[in-house]
């Protein structure tokens, strides 16, 4: 992964690039909702559960991941021994509760929570009001790309969306696309031009050497050197933030980085680190 930034005031570029549609968990439809005028609309993939805890508010939220947790005890049953969620267990609950969030998504989250870096969450963390602020306001969305789910996944309060973010993320989705389909493929080797090789001397024999070795032809037209040209870049093109102080580019360029698939090869720089570099 070369540099990854977006301008808050740059223009989206009119690039087609392949739609990464696959983070998406694959729910079946469901039928509508029956029971009169006050029933809940279910999206695909919700049930009568999730639907009314996205109605509701932060306490219907923590009560259907309680719920979930009981119903699903050969899930959880590392969780109900030890009170910590590995990235896995945390993935599946996140299916079982917002069933629209991708596995991306899932996994932007617990990093977020885990603010140990020791690969694991407590019950403490899944169960907070804000885990439950977040899910909730998860749930009353509906987006189609990993990028744009991580940032409905931000807390409110307090962040809150800025119509220069929004268009940064319409940027940076293009540029994530883009990264991730070059990473399936093979790196390009660029072709090098060889150096034009000039002739071997003549030799004018042993004699020749020994008075001064005086050529009594005309010599050969030197070959002029072709200029090289540097090696044209074969990455994806990448996009710069620039914004004044708290604007949010280090938390897009986070939500970049952590939305990117299991297993890609990528690592988070900081500006000097790259500029060094």
């Amino acid at each position: 992964l070369r540099s990854v930034a977006a301008s808050h005031t740059a223009r989206a570029r009119g690039l087609v690039a392949p739609a990464c549609r696959d983070w998406r968990s694959a729910a079946p439809p469901r039928a509508p909702p029956r029971g009169g005028p006050g029933a809940a609309p279910l999206v695909c993939g919700q049930t009568r559960s999730n639907a009314a805890a996205a109605a509701g508010g932060v306490e219907e939220v923590r009560k259907l991941v309680q719920e979930t947790m009981n119903g699903h005890p050969d899930l959880f049953a590392e969780f109900a021994k030890t009170q910590e969620m590995d990235l896995p267990a945390f993935m599946k609950l996140i299916e079982l509760i917002v069933p629209s969030m991708g596995r991306e998504e899932s996994k932007a989250l617990f990093m977020s929570m885990d603010t140990s870096n020791d690969g694991s969450i407590q019950s403490a963390e899944i169960f907070s009001d804000l885990t439950m602020a977040i899910l909730h306001n998860r749930m009353n969305q509906t987006v189609d790309h990993p990028l744009e789910g991580s940032y409905h996944c931000l807390p409110r309060p307090p962040f809150h969306s800025d119509p220069k973010q929004l268009q940064a993320i319409q940027i940076l989705k293009v540029v994530f696309d883009e990264v991730v389909v070059a990473h399936s493929k093979p790196i390009p080797v660029p072709v090098t031009p060889s150096r034009p090789q000039e002739p071997p001397q003549q030799s004018m024999g042993m004699f020749a050497s020994m008075f001064g070795g005086v050529r009594k032809t005309k010599p050969t037209t030197q070959v002029k050197a072709v200029e090289q040209l540097p090696p044209k870049p074969n990455a994806p093109k990448g996009a710069y933030l620039y914004g004044g102080c708290g604007c949010g580019k280090t938390v897009l360029l986070d939500l970049f980085f952590r939305s990117l698939p299991e297993g890609f090869t990528a690592r988070r720089l900081h500006w000097h680190e790259f500029i060094r570099d």
